[in-house]
């Protein structure tokens, strides 16, 4: 049996609260008062998961097959008649688009003098976003113009220019293809992780010894420049040089900002910069930087050039949080910290059917974090019950098994003792299968079991000595890069004199 198309579901899904307000708008309209297409756009919105035999049952009960089918397909060419109607408001290439087909029209109805204006106004409006398909659309329509005025109004040199501007924009149309050629190819290497820190990296460098990337003058569009840029970017991210990365995001960003309509027209591409100059921000300790830029960032929202990147909101809730959580965290500023958690908890469960479970896992993890460093172990545990009924939760490889660990530590910090034993153990078993040990986590549970046997046993700062060591030692720095153990063992023992 043919499995049923959900692009339906997918597309109302994936419509935000205006887009859907406007279909509303849309619908009442152009369709009848009591009309099967809204009805059926409500019954999909409400669907958890795609069900078409319960759609079939509500609207095609007693009607043909194909009935059910073409109210659906009816339904999709609406949807998407309405948000072509709702982004042409916002969106200045539709704004262009629409424009050569006023000029069109007005040329079909024999306008010349309002057409050649219509060309002018809208070629201006190409020309500054660069849009040379649509300069090259109005240069036709020009031709055409021209044609049926008998060239009248062109003299030789007219129509030599007119030629030459034509040849420039397919010059820059197939230079802008050219950046996208290797630039697509660099990022095809990167997403399948064929390109990246301690990989060979061989093809990334032979694109950056390309003349178009090698040379300045090459990248003669705004495009082009934002392609060199966002590869050099890569290299270094590659490199794992984050001072250079953070220089090339910052020129990509700066030099969006200084073309505010351009940025405009490319705002999906600002957005994932933005989010990788604020990782770099972190990386290389530009503090003023960082908290600039997550006020930028959470600007974008109330932005309506930027309302169509999806789940924009959420997104934004996600990223701007994570970051200052860790930069709070960094900088063991954790009653600073306390405040962004309050924000997480706030707002997650509302926005996590829309966020991806590694990124739950991960705010949970820093509220979790946040709250055990400063003594609030009973909000902490409840936090890490949060964390651990997040479907797949275990699958977060070494995150996990830190949260466990931080789960092992504010019961001690509670003094339940009986419980110790059995978390210890319990853990032990689960990293044998899934290869989580560590050599920090065995002195770490050699001092609680001596520390809850014999208490009064003065071994703090044999333990604290034990950890600085290890925390030394390469294979043991990916566990304290996750959970400072030495700041959680100097703070809870000193609180227990």
């Amino acid at each position: 049996m043919k499995k049923p198309d959900s692009a339906l579901w997918q597309l109302i899904q994936g419509l935000s609260m205006a887009e859907r307000r406007y279909f509303h708008i849309f619908s009442s309209r152009h369709f009848p008062k009591d009309n099967q297409y809204y009805r059926l756009f409500q019954a999909i919105s409400s669907q958890e998961t795609y069900d078409e035999t319960a759609l079939h049952t509500q609207f095609a009960k007693g009607k043909s097959k194909s009935y059910l089918a073409v109210l659906k397909r009816q339904l999709f060419d609406a949807l998407l008649e309405s948000l072509h109607h709702f982004e042409t408001y916002d969106d200045p290439v539709q704004h262009i688009i629409r424009g050569v087909h006023y000029s069109q029209i007005l040329l079909q109805r024999g306008l010349f003098e309002a057409c050649a204006r219509s060309i002018a106004k809208y070629k201006s409006a190409a020309y500054a976003l660069e849009q040379f398909e649509q300069v090259i659309a109005l240069i036709s329509l020009e031709k055409k113009l021209a044609s049926r005025q008998q060239f009248e109004h062109q003299s030789n040199d007219d129509i030599d220019a007119l030629e030459q501007e034509e040849i420039q924009c397919l010059h820059f149309i197939k230079l802008n293809a050219a950046y996208w050629k290797h630039s697509s190819h660099i990022y095809k290497l990167h997403y399948a992780k064929h390109i990246g820190p301690g990989k060979n990296n061989s093809e990334l460098n032979a694109v950056l010894a390309h003349p178009l990337f090698a040379q300045t003058e090459k990248a003669e569009t705004f495009i082009a420049q934002l392609d060199k840029l966002q590869i050099h970017a890569l290299h270094a991210f590659a490199a794992q040089d984050a001072k250079k990365a953070f220089t090339y995001n910052q020129s990509f960003l700066q030099l969006m900002d200084n073309h505010p309509h351009l940025r405009d027209a490319h705002a999906d591409r600002y957005f994932a910069t933005l989010n990788n100059y604020l990782i770099d921000c972190v990386l290389t300790e530009q503090h003023t930087a960082l908290l600039n830029g997550i006020d930028t960032l959470q600007t974008l929202p109330a932005n309506r050039t930027f309302r169509h990147i999806p789940n924009i909101q959420t997104q934004v809730f996600r990223i701007s949080n994570q970051l200052l959580l860790n930069y709070y965290i960094g900088n063991e500023k954790f009653e600073a910290a306390l405040s962004i958690a309050d924000a997480v908890h706030a707002g997650w469960k509302q926005n996590q059917s829309r966020m991806a479970q590694p990124h739950i896992i991960t705010l949970l993890y820093l509220c979790a974090y946040t709250e055990i460093n400063t003594g609030l172990t009973e909000r902490c545990l409840n936090t890490l019950q949060h964390l651990f009924a997040v479907c797949h939760a275990e699958d977060i490889g070494d995150l996990y098994a830190s949260a466990r660990i931080m789960q092992i530590l504010a019961h001690y910090e509670r003094g339940d003792i009986l419980l110790i034993d059995s978390l210890i153990s319990a853990f032990n078993r689960s990293a044998a299968t899934r290869q989580h040990r560590s050599e920090t986590y065995t002195v770490l549970f050699k001092f609680l079991k001596q520390s809850i046997r014999n208490p009064n046993k003065p071994i703090k700062n044999t333990l604290i000595k034990n950890l600085k060591k290890l925390s030394a030692e390469p294979a043991e720095q990916r566990v304290f890069n996750i959970f400072n153990f030495i700041y959680w063992t100097e703070r809870c023992l000193v609180m227990r004199g």
